[in-house]
């Protein structure tokens, strides 16, 4: 049995375990832990600030009621606070930002029951999807405490926020009396207008920002934004805009093509209102057939693309041209030499028939497999070459024989001429090119590139503190899992398949990310849900409702689950006790989310014979889907 508390303890704690009246097992001992909780800035129930910041009258304020949206039930007050009926609960705001800059959202909160001293509460906040922290503080009823959240850079504008209140005493009752806004305002203007600097600069940098040659397009760009919505990224040629996606919880990503035959294309980036920018001025580098040393990349994702070419250190190519195949291979077998290899070697021995393999060169291979895109074209001017052969056709790779190589495409380069390579399917890939030199030899270089086929799976919810098994659905060992600050991965040992104990720690949940290894591209990510089990916290919520005239008990507890609750949970309830069973006399039953309240409430009944010492005693494990997310309690 596995616990933990979170509560402002006394100078002397009681601490004592039980266990039910028919359990076989023993007590072998009781293990303590108290850990100091440190959270972030915004986890102090006013946040220590510069010396030289000054937070003045409120800019925003208004009474606790007018919240937009909640969860739970709440009662409004004519006075305008706004107290709990609930153990838990959620209120959205909409907050009025006049002008854009750096604010302090406060809180003015107290216990709702006024016949109760005080009570711990513990509060997250978010702005939109950004999570601003959480707070832990005790709260009286007879006078107000005042909880504050430091908010990342807003522009002007009505904003969105949420508070959750999670439960850590039984009988709390949050009450909000007001919330309020509070500017930043700075003593030395100097400092200030630094101190704003060096906060923009954690909250929004590229990884990479300046010139950038890639051998892959599209360029992954990667980078840093605590608020994605404020992130701009546009291409100056034409003023066409490209949408960032999510990759950790305070980083982004986004795609932005490279075009052929053309200068070095400028990206601006640009974050909170324009007053941070970088650029990147992106080419796309040649994939050097004369010089694969210089060629660090060896994974890509299926649909990047390689340009393809033959350079010499003098800028030029081979006198009769370059022949290049084309493979996909599970190993790097040795590759079979085909007859195009052949072909290109009889049209380029003395005495040369040009027009004979000028016209070869040009029309590739008659039918060429789909698992590639082969796009001819010439370097300086990104004008495309089509093939010229007239019966060249593209057939599903699925009708190619059961091979372990296959030959996919094979096309000759002529002076100027590159190939555009995308790579359609996931797999090893295996180029060829073969030419003559002029002292009549031939020569061949060989590439090998994968496309790694990366899938994480769809969203994962775990229980906090609790260790959950996560197999992505596919994740090759090549592939560099990231993840986000409160969230671990142990991996186990296997021969078959990615598997992980997953441990997540924060209520406010986590995401994972996959790169690719050299040129660091996100391959694919998930999210990682949350969700707090509260049945037991006070006690499991259990009462005797009944007894029967022979002395059997009727007995009903509350399950109680909170978080992102998946339309798959399920949870496993079984008694203990002999002759102990549900209401409708089975021996076990499985809850499902859609039997759960707003709250995640569920109640259950279990009788107890008379003649049997029990309290009704009873496991219950949470399942997301097959998946046992939580110990057996």
């Amino acid at each position: 049995m596995v616990g933990s508390y979170s509560q402002a303890l006394p100078g002397n704690v009681l601490v004592g375990a039980f266990l039910c009246s028919d359990s076989s097992e023993k007590l072998r001992g009781v293990e303590v832990t108290f850990t100091d909780w440190q959270t972030n800035l915004a986890g102090h129930a006013v946040p220590e600030y510069e010396e030289f910041i000054h937070f003045g009258e409120p800019v925003f304020s208004t009474g606790g009621s007018s919240y937009v949206g909640s969860l739970g039930a709440w009662r409004a007050n004519s006075d305008g606070y706004v107290v709990a009926l609930d153990y838990r609960g959620d209120l959205d705001y909409d907050v009025h930002v006049p002008e854009d800059g750096y604010y302090r959202f406060d809180l003015s909160i107290r216990e709702g029951n006024e016949f109760r001293d005080a009570s711990q509460f513990r509060l997250l906040a978010f702005a939109g999807d950004v999570f601003l922290g959480e707070v832990s503080t005790p709260a009286l009823s007879s006078a107000s405490t005042t909880v504050s959240f430091q908010l990342p850079w807003l522009p002007s504008g009505v904003h969105p926020i949420t508070i959750k209140w999670l439960p850590v005493e039984a009988g709390a009752s949050l009450q909000i009396d007001s919330i309020a806004l509070v500017k930043a305002e700075f003593l030395d203007a100097t400092a200030g207008a630094l101190w704003v600097s060096e906060q923009i600069a954690g909250e929004f940098a590229l990884a990479a920002p300046g010139a950038v040659a890639s051998f892959v397009s599209p360029y992954n760009l990667y980078g840093n934004a605590k608020n994605l919505e404020l992130v701009s990224v546009v291409r100056d040629a034409d003023n066409v805009g490209f949408a960032p996606s999510r990759a950790l919880r305070e980083s982004f990503h986004v795609d932005l093509p490279l075009g052929v035959g053309v200068d070095a294309e400028t990206f601006s980036i640009s974050s909170h209102g324009g007053v941070l920018s970088e650029s990147v001025s992106l080419q796309w580098a040649l994939t050097n057939f004369a010089d694969l040393e210089s060629m660090h990349v060896s994974h890509v994702r299926p649909g990047d693309s390689l340009l393809l070419g033959w350079r010499d250190e003098a800028g030029e190519m081979p006198e009769h041209g370059v022949y290049l195949e084309i493979f996909k291979a599970e190993s790097g077998q040795e590759l079979p030499l085909t007859d195009g290899v052949q072909s290109y070697s009889d049209l380029t021995v003395a005495p040369v028939d040009a027009t004979s393999r000028d016209a070869f060169l040009g029309e590739g291979i008659p039918s060429a497999l789909d698992a590639i895109t082969a796009e001819r074209a010439l370097l300086e001017s990104g004008t495309p070459i089509a093939f010229t052969h007239p019966e060249r056709e593209t057939l599903p790779l699925a009708s190619a024989p059961a091979d372990p190589v296959h030959l996919l495409d094979g096309f000759g380069l002529r002076t100027g001429e590159v190939a555009a390579v995308r790579f359609e399917t996931p797999g090893r890939y295996i180029m060829r090119s073969t030419w003559r030199e002029a002292d009549g030899e031939i020569y061949e270089s060989i590439l090998e590139v994968e496309a790694l086929d990366v899938d994480l799976g769809p969203s994962v919810t775990a229980q906090v503190n609790y260790v959950r098994d996560w197999s992505p659905v596919n994740a090759p060992e090549s592939a560099i899992l990231k993840l986000d600050a409160g969230l671990s991965l142990t991996e186990h040992s296997s021969d078959t398949v990615r598997n992980f104990d997953l441990l997540l720690s924060s209520p406010a949940g986590a995401r994972i990310i996959a790169r690719l290894p050299g040129s660091g591209a996100v391959a694919d990510s998930t999210q990682v849900h949350a969700i707090m089990d509260y049945s037991r916290l006070f006690g499991g919520y259990q009462k005797v409702i009944g007894e029967f005239a022979d002395g059997s008990r009727i007995i009903e507890f509350t399950l109680a689950i909170g978080g992102a609750i998946p339309d798959d949970l399920r949870v496993h309830l079984t008694p203990l006790g002999a002759g102990t069973l549900f209401e409708d006399g089975t021996l076990e039953q499985w809850i499902t989310a859609d039997q759960l309240d707003e709250l995640g409430r569920y109640r259950y009944r279990i009788i107890v014979p008379g003649d049997v010492r029990s309290n009704a005693c009873h496991t219950y494990q949470l399942f997301h889907g097959n998946q046992a997310i939580g110990e057996r309690i």
